[in-house]
């Protein structure tokens, strides 16, 4: 059995995890760019969305 990695899958569910972890890693929230957010604020939520991207991308990925 041969050893397997996510970085060189080219499969779409690959690629969108890769997507959605850079996006994730570049948001201002995550870089601390903005300081302190609210949750509720427009970042905030964008955070958010971003962080629910990136869990459905892995569990699509695990598939």
């Amino acid at each position: 059995m041969g050893l397997f990695s996510h970085m060189t899958d080219n499969s779409p569910e690959a690629q969108e995890y890769r997507a959605a972890k850079k996006a994730l890693a570049n948001d201002p929230v995550n870089t601390g760019s903005l300081g302190h957010v609210d949750i509720d604020s427009p970042a905030g939520k964008a955070n958010l969305a971003a962080q629910d991207r990136l869990r459905a991308a892995e569990k699509n990925l695990r598939r």
